[in-house]
């Protein structure tokens, strides 16, 4: 059955998915991962595409090893291998268990020779993090970050087709096609910030503000990558046109005669260019208010020796 999630699902594959592509899918057996496995097996050629998938059981369950096996049998019965990995050491945060997560799913799809990381994650999601970010006190690259697709190292991308989808929708797919999803646990834990903001904040908002809060907020999220792709593509040509030709170095008087966005972004690019560096922001401060003469700086958390001379920013390792 071609559903109208199939039909808006396609483009998006064949967009980002090129021929003969090995795909990594994020699975677990709740419903996002089990509705895009469904999308996926439905929609990409199998013979030209190998689909693989990967399981994270962080052991923040009594019954994670009940899961991880419903998990293994439903990727049998489909006739999908699936990689189940147990993390030892129980994650504290939610901060650091996703990046526990991210580190083995970019492992795993590299040596199993993947392009493409695909994760079930749905409009909700994108929400509930823009929400988690803006209260934090993030700026545009953070409201943003949250992409349908974006490049994790070594020409591997992250693919998240259900971005634009809400969880209802999803559960209708599922519904439909009978899925065997298994609800989990920590998704009605409250000390997690996420759900706090699923199940509390996101209702109150809805019910005492704005009732299409979540159609609001995924709209100023699109709004906000738009422009901030243009402010990167500037930042981008004012490094180009400031950095030297031949040194490790930039010219600081060309970046000051633009706007302070953009001179704070663009010496940010010089560092997490050429050193994977991100810069703070006391550091980017100093820099920009500097005298143009001789100006020495040690960046003892990256290793960093900074100097200003001439107008010139030149940074070495030490």
């Amino acid at each position: 059955m071609y559903t109208f999630l199939h039909k808006q699902v396609e483009p998006v594959l064949n967009k980002y998915i090129n021929n003969r592509e090995h795909i990594l899918v994020a699975l677990s057996s709740g419903q996002d991962s089990l509705c895009l496995l469904k999308l996926l097996k439905d929609l990409v050629d199998q013979d030209r595409h190998r689909i693989k998938a990967a399981y994270i059981d962080h052991q923040w369950k009594n019954n994670s090893k009940k899961h991880a096996h419903h998990v293994a049998n439903i990727g049998k019965f489909i006739g999908l291998p699936v990689a189940i990995y147990q993390i030892k050491r129980v994650a504290l945060s939610e901060n650091e268990a996703r990046r526990i997560r991210y580190q083995i799913l970019i492992k795993h799809a590299l040596e199993e020779n993947c392009s493409t990381i695909i994760i079930g994650h749905n409009r909700d999601d994108l929400i509930e993090t823009l929400i988690n970010n803006l209260l934090r006190g993030t700026g545009i690259n953070g409201i943003t970050s949250f992409t349908e697709c974006k490049k994790a190292k070594n020409k591997l991308s992250v693919l998240r087709p259900l971005i634009y989808f809400s969880k209802i929708e999803i559960k209708w797919l599922c519904r439909l096609f009978h899925l065997p999803s298994w609800s989990d646990e920590t998704n009605y834990n409250l000390n997690l910030k996420r759900n706090r903001a699923r199940y509390e904040f996101i209702p109150y908002t809805q019910n005492f503000f704005n009732p299409k809060i979540k159609e609001s907020l995924a709209n100023f999220s699109k709004l906000c990558r738009e422009d901030n792709e243009y402010v990167k593509e500037n930042t981008l040509k004012l490094y180009i046109k400031s950095k030297h030709s031949k040194l490790l170095c930039i010219n600081l008087q060309i970046i000051k005669k633009q706007h302070p966005a953009l001179q704070k972004r663009a010496i940010r690019l010089y560092f997490y260019y050429h050193f994977n560096t991100v810069i703070k922001s006391s550091i980017v401060n100093w820099i920009l208010t500097s005298e143009n003469k001789y100006t020495h700086k040690e960046y003892c958390n990256s290793c960093l020796s900074l100097q200003i001379f001439n107008n010139w920013l030149y940074a070495y390792l030490i």
